[in-house]
Formats: C-alpha cells, structure tokens, sequence
C-alpha cells in the first residue's frame, strides 16, 4: 500500500480532480488484488467534485488503464483494479531537466578567456543584496533545508485507513477508557454519569432511599414503588445495573430497558397485577356497595309478579299501584 500511495502521489499527467478521485480508490482498495469498489457517491465526497464529475474522472482512468472495470458486487457496484505499472509509469515520467553544464556554460558563468575572448562574469548584485557566496550551491559543503514533507516510508497502515474507520477506533478506545460514556463539558452523558456519583455516594438500603434512586434515574410510579419493595434489590445492585444499561449504545429506550432489567433483577413481574393491600381491598368494598345501593331493581313484567313483589314487601311501590 506505501509502493501504491507512493506511486499515486508522484504520478504526473493528470489533472488534480483525477488524481483526488485516484486517491480515494487507493484509500479504498485492498493490499492483495488492489480491488476497490466505493459507490461514486462516496468517491465524490472524498473527492470533493459531484457525483457527475466523479463518474466522468472514473471512465477517464479506466480508458487510461490506470482502474480498470473488473466486475460489480452484489450492489451493483463496479469493482476497479488499480494497475499499479501504470501508475508508477506515470510517476517516472516525473523527470526535472538537468542543468547546462557545458564549458561554454561554466566559462560565461565564471568570467574567464577563452578562445573567443574574455568573457563578463555574472551581472553584479543589486544595491542592499547579499552576494553569493562560492560555497553556498557547493552539493558537498551545502547543508540541505529541512523539509516538512512526510516520507511515505514512515507513515503507518493506520493513516491509510478510511477516516470512518479510525473514527470508530478512536471512539471505542474513548469509550473504554471513560467507562462507555464519551464524557463532553456539559453534554447529558457526563451529567447522568454525576447524578450515579453523587447517588453511589449516598447509598442507603431501606425501601424509602430505594424508591428515591429509582426517580433519580428515570423509573417512576407503580413499578418503581414495586420494585423498591423488593429487600433483596440493594441500591448498589440497582446502580450496577442504571451503569450497565447506559453504557450499552444498542439501547435506545433507555427507561423501558432499565425498568425492565431491574423488575427482572428484584423478581416482580410487570405484566401481572400486584395483591391488594388491606386498605385498597376495604376502598373496593365500599365502592361496590355504594353501586349497588345505587341500583334500582328491575320492574314486574307480569300481574302476578306485581302481586308477588306486593305480598313480599307492601309498603314498596310498584307500577301497578
């Protein structure tokens, strides 16, 4: 991959946009068969031109045979080989013109006779100009400037990769060492992960304490208070579990999951109705006699059901009376 970024990078008769779209197949490609198939809306971005012009660059190097059409995926897109012979044939290309060194050259330069006559030396220094010193373009004295240019030699097989994929390295190995929590100044991970802090450092194991950590951390109303019943359940338990939930980026409703994860950890069963204390089963029983007080009985059909109900009870009215 160095011989092929290399080769890419020092390769001359093309155009910058060319060379860009070039760049991101090479970004692209594998280390065995140098195979790439990015779709050309990706090649376009990375390349920075449309998709329009991506497309035309693309038939531009496959008539060049620089990446040449081998087949498409199961996505129907193309699949290029980058024929790095071609490649670098265009990097050798890349040859600077030597210097006049003739004697005619040096003698005109030096100001010596020759067997023309004496020729002037070079045309003198301008007034406030540095003359040249004999030893500054000497290649053997001469001390060269440093350069800023990375060799491709030193860079790693990481700075090859797409920057995707490095951002998703870097973000695991972030998330690993915060503890799954990618802690930004003032963003809702970092609060929630202070809210547990502050929480762990006040932990108290009665139900009172239980069913207060519960609302901190987003369980509320009839599940919470069942849940906080449950001795077995300890505070600390239920922050394990609040720090394993969020933590877990494949949760996306974080409350339902939590809810669901401690009901299951204190052993109450959601679905199923809770029994009746003794002050809801009296609240219920009142109710149902107010209702029934309330409810008138049903009318006499017939004659002798008129004088059936009068005989039971003669003092109530009926509608024959």
């Amino acid at each position: 991959m160095f011989r092929l970024m290399r080769a890419v990078r020092n390769a001359s008769g093309l155009s910058a946009s060319c060379k860009a779209v070039l760049f991101v197949l090479a970004t692209y490609a594998d280390r065995e068969r140098l195979e790439s198939y990015p779709s050309a809306a990706t090649i376009a971005n990375g390349a920075g031109v449309s998709e329009r012009t991506a497309r035309r660059l693309l038939g531009e190097l496959d008539a060049r045979g620089l990446a040449v059409a081998v087949g498409s995926t199961r996505r129907a897109t193309l699949v290029r080989r980058l024929r790095l012979e071609a490649i670098e044939a265009l990097a050798r290309r890349t040859v600077t013109k030597a210097p006049d060194t003739s004697p005619a050259r040096s003698a005109a330069l030096l100001g010596v006779t020759t067997a023309r006559g004496t020729s002037a030396g070079p045309p003198p220094c301008r007034s406030g100009a540095q003359a040249m010193t004999s030893g500054a373009d000497d290649p053997v004295t001469a001390t060269p400037e440093p350069s800023n240019h990375e060799h491709p030699e030193r860079t790693t097989p990481q700075d090859e990769e797409p920057y995707s994929v490095r951002f998703a390295r870097w973000r695991r190995e972030r998330q690993g060492a915060d503890g799954g929590m990618v802690q930004q100044p003032g963003s809702g991970s970092q609060r929630k992960k202070l809210a547990l802090d502050e929480a762990e450092d006040s932990l108290s194991d009665s139900p009172g304490a239980r069913l207060a950590l519960l609302n901190r951390l987003g369980v509320l109303g009839v599940n919470a208070e069942r849940i906080a019943a449950c001795q077995s359940l300890t505070s600390g338990k239920i922050l394990r579990i609040a720090r394993d939930v969020r933590a877990d980026r494949t949760v996306r409703n974080t409350g339902a999951v939590m809810t669901a994860r401690l009901a299951a950890a204190a052993g109450v069963d959601l679905n199923k109705r809770r029994p009746l204390s003794d002050e809801e089963k009296a609240a219920v029983a009142r109710i149902e006699q107010l209702r029934r007080s309330r409810t008138k009985p049903p009318e006499p059909d017939t004659v002798a059901e008129a004088i059936d109900a009068f005989t039971a009870d003669p003092h109530r009215p009926t509608a024959f009376s």
